[in-house]
């Protein structure tokens, strides 16, 4: 079968699960003897066609934009929703299956239009987090009803899709998945000489990976490190970053944020987003996910799931999203949007 997956903007080196999910699935598809393509945006210096892993991917157009474009710029709307449909339509490929993967179910257009063009086409869509732009606002999703099929990792996003009018039997709940490949449990002599690889030899680590930005938790992080801290002498907190156009603004704020705690800048590491995340979750003493709420956030975060598999302490905000699948022997659960 050929099969066609769309997003947003995807590029070789990426960190985000969704698009990692994506190839992922892709390359199982293609072991087995199926044709996939990825369908994308275009982007500063990306190419309109590129193999990625043995995958192919198409890129449409792009309008670039001197800002962060809001969710209702034109920019932003053609680059996620236009873009992939045009590199869709203009590839020589026919396909049996269509599938989107995206937070917001308003992209689920991106393979119902194609529908109406090949009525035999399969058209699926993937939502794996509620949208930072809608939230958890009630709205009508009817047209959802139009796809096939619908996955979702989460019970919270299946009664919410039903609650807006779609159809219980069109949504499937598939948990997310992780690289195990990548992801174990080290060794402790392993351990131990990344450490003084990594200059951490003497220290206890804490560990955070993702953007430092807000909707993270990244303020209630540092201000929680300041009072550690005061107890804990050697220790660093390590912030594993995920690149962003204003990435110096980020960490500039994080480092004015530590001082007003009074904490010292050489107790925070910054780690630049190409390294080999794995060695960090390994010899981290605790991973800290301090999300305020898991909007524009996998609703089944890969990063606690890749900490469990490497058997490194978890500790992570208690929301509702987070006890569908794990509980308090794997995971240690903190007030949400509390500090202390």
């Amino acid at each position: 079968m050929r099969i066609a997956f769309f997003a947003g903007k995807f590029y070789s080196d990426m960190k985000e699960a969704s698009l990692l999910t994506m190839l992922n699935l892709a390359k199982v598809f293609q072991a087995k003897g199926h044709k996939v393509v990825i369908f994308g945006s275009g982007g500063d210096g990306l190419n309109k066609y590129e193999v990625i892993e043995g995958i192919e991917v198409f890129r449409g157009p792009y309008l670039k934009s001197k800002y962060i474009v809001p969710v209702y710029h034109p920019a932003f709307i053609f680059n996620n929703f236009f873009s992939p449909m045009m590199a869709y339509f203009r590839c020589k490929y026919k396909f049996d299956i269509i599938h989107s993967f995206s937070s917001s179910p308003l992209l689920s257009y991106r393979t119902i239009i194609p529908k109406f063009f090949n009525r035999k086409l399969i058209a699926l869509h993937s939502i794996k987090s509620f949208s930072m732009y809608s939230g958890k606002k009630s709205l009508n999703f009817r047209y959802m009803n139009k796809l096939d099929a619908i996955v979702t990792n989460l019970v919270v996003i299946k009664k919410y899709l039903i609650s807006g009018g779609v159809h219980q039997n069109k949504i499937h709940i598939i948990r997310s998945n992780i690289d195990e490949n990548k992801f174990f449990r080290y060794d402790d002599n392993k351990k131990n000489v990344l450490k003084k690889k990594y200059g951490f030899a003497d220290s206890k680590i804490a560990l955070y990976y993702g953007p430092l930005v807000e909707r993270k938790g990244i303020n209630y992080l540092i201000e929680a490190f300041s009072d550690v801290i005061k107890d804990v002498k050697k220790c660093k907190l390590v912030l594993a970053y995920k690149d962003a156009v204003i990435i110096d603004k980020h960490i500039s704020d994080v480092k004015k944020l530590a001082l007003s705690f009074d904490v010292n800048l050489k107790d925070i590491i910054f780690v630049k987003p190409w390294i080999k995340i794995e060695d960090y979750v390994n010899i981290a003493d605790v991973v800290v996910m301090p999300y305020p709420e898991l909007i524009g956030t996998e609703g089944n975060p890969s990063c606690i799931l890749e900490s469990l598999a490497c058997g490194t302490p978890v500790v992570t905000s208690d929301l509702p999203e987070l006890r569908e699948f794990l509980n308090e022997d794997e995971i240690y659960f903190a007030k949400a949007k509390h500090s202390k």
